[in-house]
């Protein structure tokens, strides 16, 4: 499987699991996704590590944090091990 097929796999998982999905999705969304709690992922962004790259909301919603679904998929894609 290619990097690209991996990807759209990995949207498309994504958009089946949260079928409300657009662009973007928050931290709550993301857990499930992940299959992990909130805490996790905001230990995660509180340690800057093992998280999918994330955009910060503006000053009237500074404490709002998104994700790209395309992000997710390539965190998603590059955390696999290859193996023998």
């Amino acid at each position: 499987m290619t990097q690209d097929e991996k990807i759209k796999f990995y949207i498309s998982q994504i958009k089946e699991v949260i079928p409300s999905a657009k662009t973007v999705l928050d931290k709550k969304e993301l857990a499930i996704v992940l299959n992990t709690s909130s805490a996790s992922i905001n230990r995660a962004i509180a340690s800057g590590y093992g998280i999918p790259e994330y955009i910060k909301g503006t000053k009237s919603n500074g404490s709002r944090v998104y994700f790209p679904i395309l992000e997710i998929a390539l965190f998603m894609t590059n955390q696999t091990i290859k193996v023998a």
